[in-house]
């Protein structure tokens, strides 16, 4: 962590340092007449400006507070370099840390070593509130499924501005050489194949970085540009940073004078590169804000606001102020959604008015459509926040911070079919088993009506499960269109040619939907592990458009909403499960019930002599 401006040595006991118990709470008004003539959001700049005693103030509250960052008011960039937590705060925060978690000789250590003392009088923030605040794209680490911070949390303190580290595909190397010294095409820095014979459209299969820049701010014979540029957006995090990008589309955008003397009418190629190069922006800023972090944004608001209308691009600089502003004020746009909510517009809750507000709400006590309705609305949560660089270089298979709501996903599925694995042996009588698994069936149909095939997937494999499905006497019990539903559903899963039979009715849905992860990875996984990242020296684009084809049918989930109003109870039930973890507790209790061998006939005595007589409406 780097030191800052803010002191090392508060005064009369403030954590706050020297500056305002010396300057008292007085304001110099002598620049009031020149705050007059500036607009007025431009009034809490100049005031940070002069008085930086109220901005350490600001700085240093903030995490406590919960408030917007100074920089993210203003100027990300200086606010970065001057306005970050101390090397004293820093230590104190950790040696808190240590105390309150009894490890004490740590503690000891680290104050000998350092010459900090820490006090428990002296109020310091918890290191942990800081590290969520700070830490980007991991706000749901503790619990991805209940965290209620937003994935997009502010953290422009540049002590917590934490990005982990970019995961490329291994055997892949990008030389870092200026576009405009990459030269004419050759067969070492790109190569174009043909889609198919009769249309003629090429694309890139193998191209340098530079090259690939190249073609998405080109117009080129032959190549569909836009259709080029999206799947370039959409799968680039796989070879090269957000950074790198956009300090390549820099690149392109300053053409040298001798380029310009070599074409035939310098002023217009340079309007018309310069004019793809702010497209090219305007579609990743829209497409993709995910990508754009706190500095990235800074050079997006310099690059628009100074240097286009210093070029004399002032309309160019027009279109990209709206995805700015979108950029800028993420929060504010969350805020406005929920002030359009709309109770009028979603069905009647299916939801039993009087054990609603019960502390110890049952499976039976919610209607089976409606707790579908609600496990699609959290899953949509999820699903909708997922970037698609989460699904690229296997990023979920490697525990990347990145990854973390498609983790949250496969977390959230491995819970359900825990749940529905749980829920059903701890039913000690086989004929309130066999009712446990009717209504989770009952919940499983309406998941696929509602096109929710992630969930319905976790319920089929929470019954699948070795100590659940080894029950032979309890899904033995099923009515006939029970049983029917059951083999719809398996049908359904069929893993068969990469679950062919999923794939196909997926693909023709036009509607709210939550894709079955697990068939889209598993064909995500072969492509990565079949196809190299590297041809040569150059990318392997054709690797980067079929899996772009593959991810596009998961990011498309998140265009279309479910229209169900959230209720509060039953979404709390759905998301704190109660569940055996122990594989082998689970096969233990599964032997208890039914042990091996034994028949109908001999299975009531014994449940009878085992746990007495049946209570009904238990689950």
């Amino acid at each position: 962590m780097k030191g800052g401006s803010l002191s090392d040595s508060p005064a009369s006991g403030s954590p706050f340092g020297s500056n305002l118990s010396e300057q008292g709470s007085s304001l110099d008004v002598s620049s009031a007449g020149e705050l007059g003539d500036l607009p007025q959001s431009e009034w809490e700049p100049k005031l940070m400006k002069s008085r930086p005693d109220l901005l350490q103030l600001r700085e240093t509250s903030r995490p406590l507070s919960g408030t917007l960052t100074y920089g993210r008011l203003f100027s990300a960039s200086k606010t970065e370099d001057k306005n970050v937590i101390t090397h004293k705060r820093s230590i104190q925060m950790i040696l808190k840390f240590l105390a309150d978690n009894g490890m004490q000789k740590a503690k000891e250590k680290i104050e000998q070593e350092t010459g900090f003392d820490y006090s428990e009088t002296e109020p310091v923030p918890s290191l942990r509130s800081f590290l969520e605040l700070g830490i980007k794209d991991v706000s749901t680490m503790f619990d991805p499924s209940l965290s209620s911070l937003s994935v997009e949390d502010d953290a422009e303190v540049q002590a917590f501005d934490y990005q982990p580290q970019q995961e490329f595909d291994s055997d892949l190397e990008i030389a870092d050489t200026n576009i405009w010294n990459e030269g004419e095409d050759t067969p070492t820095n790109l190569v174009l194949a043909t889609w198919d014979a009769e249309s003629k459209q090429q694309y890139a299969q193998y191209a340098t970085f530079n090259k690939l820049v190249e073609l998405i701010t080109s117009k080129r014979p032959g190549i569909e540009l836009l259709q080029f540029r999206q799947i370039f957006l959409g799968t680039y995090r796989s070879f090269a940073s957000p950074e790198q990008l956009f300090d390549k589309l820099m690149q392109r955008y300053n053409i040298p004078q001798s380029v310009l003397e070599k074409q035939a009418d310098g002023e217009s190629y340079k309007k018309e590169v310069r004019l793809l190069v702010v497209l090219s922006i305007k579609s990743w800023a829209e497409k993709y804000p995910g990508d754009f972090n706190e500095r990235m944004i800074g050079k997006l608001r310099h690059f628009t606001e100074v240097q286009l209308p210093e070029d004399g691009h002032k309309n160019f600089s027009k279109s990209l102020t709206m995805p700015l502003n979108k950029l800028l004020h993420q929060e504010v746009e969350s805020e406005d959604a929920l002030k359009d909510f709309n109770i009028k517009i979603f069905p009647d809750p299916k939801v039993p008015r009087k054990l609603i507000f019960s502390p110890s709400l049952r499976l039976v006590d919610v209607d089976p459509e409606e707790i579908a309705r609600q496990m699609s609305l959290i899953d949509q949560k999820l699903i909708c926040a997922a970037k698609p660089v989460e699904l690229l270089s296997k990023n979920w298979i490697k525990s990347n911070p990145r990854s973390s709501m498609i983790s949250a996903i496969l977390n959230r599925s491995n819970q359900i079919a825990q749940w529905v694995a749980s829920s059903i042996l701890r039913e000690t009588h086989y004929k309130n088993r066999t009712r446990v698994i009717v209504r989770f069936l009952d919940i499983a149909r309406f998941l696929k009506h509602l096109n929710n095939f992630n969930s319905m997937a976790a319920i089929f494999m929470g019954l699948m499960h070795g100590s659940v499905y080894r029950l032979k006497h309890s899904f033995g019990e099923l009515d006939p269109n029970s049983k029917r539903h059951f083999q719809i559903i398996r049908s359904f899963m069929d893993p068969t040619n990469n679950y062919q039979r999923y794939r196909e009715i997926v693909s023709e849905i036009n509607a709210p939907c939550i894709p079955f992860l697990g068939a889209h990875l598993q064909r995500i996984v072969i492509i990565e592990d079949s196809i190299p990242g590297q041809h040569q020296s150059m990318i392997n684009f054709e690797k980067r458009r079929i899996l772009y084809e593959q991810t596009k049918e998961i990011m498309r989930c998140q265009d279309l909403k479910y229209n169900f109003l959230p209720i509060l109870q039953v979404s709390v039930f759905l998301q704190k499960f109660d569940v055996i973890k122990d594989e082998s507790e689970m096969y233990k209790q599964s032997l208890l019930l039914e042990p091996k061998g034994i028949s109908a006939t001999d299975l009531v005595a014994y449940e009878e002599a085992q746990f007495g007589k049946p209570v009904v409406g238990q689950a």
